[in-house]
Parts: structure tokens; sequence; C-alpha cells
């Protein structure tokens, strides 16, 4: 019999607890909310992967001995730098046209 309010005692503590740290983190999760969309995520996902390739290229160039091997990997370098570039700089085109279209019709 006496199981049942410590029962729920012990839940009601573990339901303040939970309020409490929501309350915690709602500032983190607001400023979250509005700096990490989608497209934020994305972009931020593909330079890493983009920055993870460059070092593997850097690295390999750095071990080979072959001086053949050594610019081709240098060129993929270049080449993988010149499509990363273009791409965020399509994407970045891409988002100001969006935003000037979206000015007009307003």
């Amino acid at each position: 019999v006496e199981l049942m309010p410590s029962l729920g005692s012990l839940l009601y503590q573990l339901a303040e607890f939970f309020e409490d740290v929501a309350m915690e983190f709602k500032p983190v999760s607001d400023y979250l909310c509005q700096v990490l969309t989608l497209k934020n995520f994305m972009r931020s996902a593909s330079d890493l992967r983009y920055e993870a390739n460059q070092a593997s290229i850097d690295f390999k160039r750095k071990k080979t001995d072959s001086r053949s091997e050594r610019v081709k990997l240098t060129v993929r370098k270049e080449v993988n730098e010149l499509k990363h570039g273009l791409k965020n700089g399509l994407l970045d085109i891409r988002e100001d046209l969006k935003a000037a279209l979206k000015k007009l019709t307003k």
C-alpha cells in the first residue's frame, strides 16, 4: 500500500526533473532551430566531406614515391576544389534568386 505513494512521488519528481532540463535547454534549442536549417546542415555535411577528401588526397600525395601519381593526385585535388567551389557558388546564386523573387512577390 505504501509503494504507490512513493512511486507517484518518484514519477512526479522525475517529471519535474525533465521539465527543468527542457527549460534549461530551451535557449539552445531555439538557437539551433533558427541557425541549423536543413540547407545549412546539408552544406556543412558537403563541406566536411570535401575537406576529408582533400585531406585524404594530401596524405596520399605525401606518401607516394611516384612523381606521376603525385601529379595525378594534385590534378584530382584541384578538380575537386573547382567542383566544390562551383557547386557552392551555384547554390548561393540560387538562394539569392529565390530571395529576390520572394521580395518582388511581396
